[in-house]
């Protein structure tokens, strides 16, 4: 099994030689897979990572699934009944949990507040922007949905800090036990 290190410097080599026009897409999506148990390890590296990408000349932006997530349950006008409605039976987790899925999925606020990330990295040079937390999205959705949601408005790699493994050359598996996902567009690295 390839290193975190070793595939995020493929990673880096990847981006450097862009993506090229190919029959999966054109959007420059980067998947930095890896197994699940390193989600820890992985943000140990962010650090690093994004110092040796300013190193590699780019602007690199990170883009936090879970901050996102917290933005919209914060604004979220009926929270409070929400929480409320979960305090007096613990059976009321489903209400809880599809409340934040709709929210967060169906409503589509990650997909623009990706896509404004994504604009305001392209106004420097070399921008990029790097996503991480994905599996704060577990159990509300999947990134294909957000991927598919960006198709035509990525103007600068988007790297995507992936937990799961692969299943075969173009199918993931979010986490390691959602059903394999061979709806990507992306390129796939590690895993």
């Amino acid at each position: 099994m390839q290193s975190l290190d070793s595939s995020f410097n493929e990673l880096r080599e990847r981006i450097g030689r862009g993506r090229g026009l190919n029959h999966y897409s054109f959007e420059p999506i980067y998947y930095h897979v890896f197994h699940p148990t390193k989600i820890l390890e992985v943000k140990k590296k962010m650090t690093s990572w994004k110092a040796q990408l300013r190193r590699d000349g780019y602007n690199a932006h990170e883009f936090s699934i879970s901050k996102e997530i917290e933005k919209v349950w914060e604004g979220f006008e009926l929270k409070q009944f929400v929480l409320d409605e979960e305090s007096y039976s613990k059976d009321n987790l489903e209400l809880y949990r599809s409340t934040i899925s709709q929210l967060v999925m169906e409503e589509k606020p990650i997909i623009e507040a990706l896509k404004s990330s994504l604009e305001k990295a392209s106004q420097q040079p070399n921008g990029l922007v790097f996503v991480t937390d994905l599996e704060a999205l577990h159990p509300f959705g999947r990134i294909g949905i957000i991927e598919a949601g960006l198709q035509g408005n990525c103007p600068v790699p988007l790297i995507i800090n992936y937990p799961g493994t692969r299943a075969g050359r173009t199918s993931l598996k979010f986490l390691g036990f959602y059903p394999e996902d061979g709806n990507y567009r992306s390129v796939h690295i590690g895993g």
